[in-house]
């Protein structure tokens, strides 16, 4: 309308009458943009307009070329409008451009194109108008009032269409970037620091485009690759970027393709500012030592030269896998020693004079985005991003407990390694693996419990653990209390209140039960079984190979034929219990059997006999010691007993009580006397101080037992007498420690005593 009247005031007004009536008709109508930002800006944007406008309108308008009597009057007028179009879009349009940074100068020119047409066409109308009036009367000019009116609706009408175009357009722009925002969070999710850390470097990364001067399709393109410029992480392994540690020359190798796969990728959305180049090139260092492509200078995009300086305080300032965030000063100041090798010098300089500045802008960012956002609240929208991050971190526990599970092969470490893994997925205080033993469950491993009885047993059939074995299935939130009958064993279980409880299947049943315990009622949901049920198939597996394990490795520790311990177990055995003896300061006591005439019932009874007879006399050795005592066969037809806690005078008693269990076995078996026993004891630590020594020091002694009860007996096998040798051990010792005598010595290595051990079957 301003525009109309200028046009108008042509024909009956001067410029200055023009200018003072289109300036009282601003002032006038100012008020009514109260509600508008800048008003006082705009105000004087409106005065300088018009003002504009009516002086070139009038200066062209009574130009003496256009004033040439052979000049018509529309044309005199459209050459008017177009000095006013552009006497007023001029100012307008710079005012504008300070004031509303969102509207851009593309947008604001395509806007201009589409106005002018209207103001051409203004002026062709009033020309003709003015032409009419000077032949007419006005009464006639009143027919002309409607064409006017509807050249001046339809413009409003043009207008209005025009700024719901652009305000579509600006709402479109926001949704993208908010879209951008959103896939970006959910993509690094599975870092709880991820949030925080777009928030920083979207921040910091604006300001300093803001700072430097950046043009606003560079701001653009920034603001969308601080958002997107780790995408290109998808391609990398996840235990690569979680890994806690340093990464090897191999990882960090693979760790540098990240910024051309996010290039790569941000190809394919074809934006209409520089963000693929900004995300390509944004591990570049000034000094060119950068990659992927070793950029240096200014030569490095200024977008990524931004984004290098602000991800890396962003690292330093939070948490990460491998070290624990420092304070934002403190990673300034660091930074400052790779000014002018890693970071652009004059980038730095700004970050240094300005950080403490945006740090505060920062944390209000998540209260701006909530207002842009408006119907979405951000903790609805941080909810769902920890819901995506709490997903993922499933899924790396469960696949960092099913590798480690894949590594155990003993059942004491599968255990170990499930109940402390369990923790990540579940929450419980106590943890119970039972495995199946005939009609009964038994506690192999338990965690978490106030007191572990030795051996916990429970029936099947009974209570949560003993119900889930039978039937194979799980029970959420099953009572604790119920677990068993026996008040030996309940009163284990008081102080939980809610267990979950699922069965380990087997190829033809159920090996057992995985139960969790918690002090709180009610404390699983579905969904904790739900990662449990994930996590079984793997667990039943590894139970499995661990049971196999154990008995391969009981199979190798055993004799065949007597079912007791062979010499490895033994070794094994008498070093642990040496250890033991040091630490508590007691005595230990090694002895070693050998029976003598065990060839000839080989060869007079048969080697069937022989074995019978070696059964018998480990079983008897076994009944005669106590139920703690280690009894082993060392091979052929020798043994070894490992007594602990003992003095010599009860190994004297020990042994005589042995001779006799001997002499029964050879009557049950064979015949009564056929076979007797020589033995030979040494005792730790008065007569050695290692496994070999004493086990060469009681060989010796037995041998010296065999000689003695040769020469007493006589050859004769059937003239033994009831006689019982002198069993003191020598007291003669060599600078080593060990015994010397007369007699053949064994070998110190007890493999290779094992090797020279006498078979006389």
């Amino acid at each position: 309308m301003a525009f109309l009247f200028i046009l108008v005031s042509l024909m009956e007004l001067s410029t200055v009458q023009t200018l003072v009536l289109s300036s009282v008709a601003v002032l006038i109508v100012s008020p009514l943009q109260a509600k508008r930002r800048h008003r006082l800006v705009l105000t004087l944007s409106d005065l300088l307009a018009i003002g504009a406008g009516t002086m070139a309108a009038h200066a062209v308008y009574r130009h003496p070329l256009l004033a040439n009597p052979h000049i018509e009057e529309a044309v005199r007028f459209v050459a008017a409008a177009a000095a006013c179009f552009f006497a007023m879009a001029i100012p307008a349009f710079l005012i504008t451009g300070a004031t509303e940074r969102s509207v851009s100068r593309k947008e604001y020119g395509y806007s201009l194109l589409l106005t002018m047409p209207y103001y051409l066409v203004a002026g062709a109308v009033t020309g003709a108008f003015a032409a009419s009036a000077n032949a007419w009367n006005w009464q006639s000019m009143l027919a002309y009032m409607p064409f006017a009116f509807l050249l001046w609706r339809s413009y409003q009408m043009y207008m209005s269409r025009l700024e719901a175009h652009r305000q579509h357009s600006k709402e479109i722009d926001e949704l993208h970037l908010r879209t951008i925002e959103t896939l970006a969070l959910a993509i690094g999710a599975r870092d709880r620091e991820m949030s925080r850390h777009l928030e920083r470097v979207q921040v910091y990364a604006v300001e300093l485009g803001k700072a430097l001067g950046l043009t606003p399709h560079e701001q653009e393109g920034l603001k969308a690759a601080a958002l997107l410029h780790d995408i290109g992480k998808l391609g990398v392994p996840e235990h690569i970027i979680s890994k806690p540690g340093r990464l090897t020359p191999e990882e960090f190798e693979k760790m540098r393709v990240h910024p051309l796969v996010g290039a790569e990728i941000l190809e394919r959305a074809d934006f209409p500012y520089p963000v693929v180049e900004y995300v390509r090139h944004h591990h570049e260092r000034w000094d060119g030592s950068g990659y992927p492509d070793g950029l240096k200078g200014e030569a490095i995009p200024i977008g990524s030269r931004i984004l290098t300086v602000v991800d890396c305080l962003d690292a330093l300032a939070s948490d990460r896998q491998y070290r624990r965030a420092i304070p934002v000063e403190q990673a300034v100041e660091q930074m400052a020693a790779d000014s002018g090798k890693q970071f652009d010098p004059r980038i730095f300089a700004l970050l240094r004079k300005h950080y403490q500045k945006w740090e505060k802008r920062m944390f209000t960012a998540r209260t701006q985005r909530e207002e842009e956002i408006g119907h979405v609240p951000a903790e609805v929208f941080d909810r769902v991003v920890r819901t995506i991050g709490s997903t993922t971190a499933e899924v790396n526990s469960l696949f960092e407990l099913t590798q480690e599970l894949g590594t155990s092969l003993s059942l004491a470490q599968t255990f170990a390694v499930v109940s402390s893994g369990l923790r990540r997925l579940v929450k419980f205080q106590g943890i119970a693996v039972y495995l199946r033993r005939r009609d009964r469950l038994q506690a192999r491993h338990l965690d978490g419990f106030p007191s572990k009885p030795d051996i916990m047993e429970l029936e099947i059939g009974d209570g949560v653990s003993g119900r889930v074995a039978g039937t194979g299935g799980s029970i959420v939130n099953g009572n604790p209390a119920r677990e068993s009958t026996n008040p030996l064993v309940a009163i284990h279980f008081e102080s939980f209140r809610s267990a979950l409880s699922i069965a380990l299947p087997g190829p033809d049943t159920v090996l057992g039960v995985l139960t969790l315990y918690n002090t709180e009622p009610e404390a699983f949901t579905t969904d904790h079984l739900r990662r449990l049920q994930a996590l079984i198939p793997k667990l039943s597996q590894a139970v499995t190979n661990g049971m196999l394990f154990q008995q391969a490795e009981d199979k190798a520790g055993t004799d065949h034929l007597t079912g007791l311990p062979n010499a490895h177990s033994l070794y094994l055995h008498l070093d642990h219990q040496i250890g033991l003896s040091r630490c508590m300061g007691a005595p230990l006591a090694v002895i070693v059997c050998d029976l003598n005439g065990f060839k000839q019932v080989n060869d007079t009874l048969g080697h069937l006999v022989g074995n019978q007879l070696l059964q018998a006399v480990g079983a008897a050795l076994r009944e005669s010691c106590r139920e703690y005592d280690f009894v082993a066969r060392m091979g052929g037809d020798e043994f070894v007993m490992i007594v602990s806690d003992v003095h010599e005078d009860t190994v004297i008693s020990k042994i005589r009580a042995l001779r006799e269990a001997i002499k029964n076995a050879s009557a049950k078996a064979c015949q009564d006397g056929m076979i007797y026993g020589s033995f030979g004891f040494a005792m730790y630590p008065k007569d050695a101080q290692s496994a070999d020594e004493l086990l060469a020091c009681a060989d010796r002694n037995m041998y010296r037992d065999k000689e003695e009860q040769k020469q007493l007996n006589g050859p004769a096998f059937g003239g033994v007498r009831a006689w019982r040798p002198n069993l003191q051990p020598s007291s003669s010792k060599t600078s080593a420690g060990s015994t010397t005598s007369s007699h053949r010595i064994r070998p110190a290595s007890l493999e290779h005593s094992f090797e020279l051990s006498r078979d006389k079957g």
